[in-house]
């Protein structure tokens, strides 16, 4: 169940099935400078390496992050600078190497399509943390606001038939920021989490350790967020200043 401001800030695209993708020419919004409003934006797709898969877009979510990108925050954004990095959509086409997937999969991606799979991070299991980070995220050449999008095969993860597009866009950023450590610590009937805002990751929090049984508590400094707090599933709500 997602909030009616991160439903609100969903982007669809129309995915046509059958569609000829021979023309290689992708169509999307981009910045075409530092914090400047997007606006459409026609670029050839880059070729396929080895692993890769071509993933027609039908869903993007919105990030902060993707804010912050256009605003060059990182001092890592080249322009023009396509944002978005919460997408589901279909595999079109596929590298040479690329595995587990086939044409017509449906398949969600997050910020990381890629990883040099050499550095000592790779090798020990931890592409996320890769060396080469720069130049890892599916906005490189150009990211989710896009008719289709490039990613390494192993980073594009098949969805179930029954999950809402507009779902798994959103956990494939804010959704999996905060399940990472609920899993990492082992959460359960036995725990008790905290969870301090009640916004784009926290309302997923809740949700996630409601559902894994813990018992939880979330922490805000709005008054208003109490009666959404409790409703995702908390058990109970601090005001952030008051004594406990």
């Amino acid at each position: 169940m997602l909030s009616s401001m991160r439903r609100g800030l969903i982007a669809r695209w129309v995915y046509r099935r059958g569609g000829d993708m021979s023309l290689q020419i992708v169509w999307g919004y981009a910045s075409k400078a530092v914090a400047q409003r997007l606006e459409h934006f026609a670029y050839e797709s880059p070729k396929l390496g080895e692993y890769d898969v071509r993933v027609s877009v039908t869903h993007c979510g919105v990030c902060y992050s993707d804010i912050q990108a256009i605003d060059n925050y990182y001092d890592i954004t080249t322009y023009p600078f396509v944002p978005g990095h919460e997408i589901v959509g279909y595999v079109t086409e596929l590298g040479p190497a690329a595995i587990g997937l086939k044409k017509g999969d449906r398949v969600a991606i997050g910020w990381q399509a890629r990883s040099c799979m050499r550095c000592e991070w790779c090798l020990s299991g931890e592409e996320q943390l890769c060396e080469d980070v720069e130049n890892n995220g599916v906005w490189f050449p150009h990211g989710g606001f896009s008719s289709s999008v490039i990613a390494d095969s192993r980073f594009a993860y098949p969805l179930p038939d029954a999950m809402p597009p507009e779902d798994a866009a959103v956990f494939m950023c804010a959704g999996i920021t905060v399940f990472s450590p609920l899993r990492t610590y082992s959460a359960d009937s036995s725990s008790k989490v905290g969870v301090i805002g009640v916004g784009g990751l926290g309302h997923l929090a809740i949700q996630f350790a409601h559902a894994l049984g813990c018992e939880v508590t979330a922490f805000s400094s709005s008054p208003e967020k109490k009666e959404e707090a409790l409703a995702f599933g908390a058990d109970d709500f601090v005001l952030a200043g008051t004594k406990l």
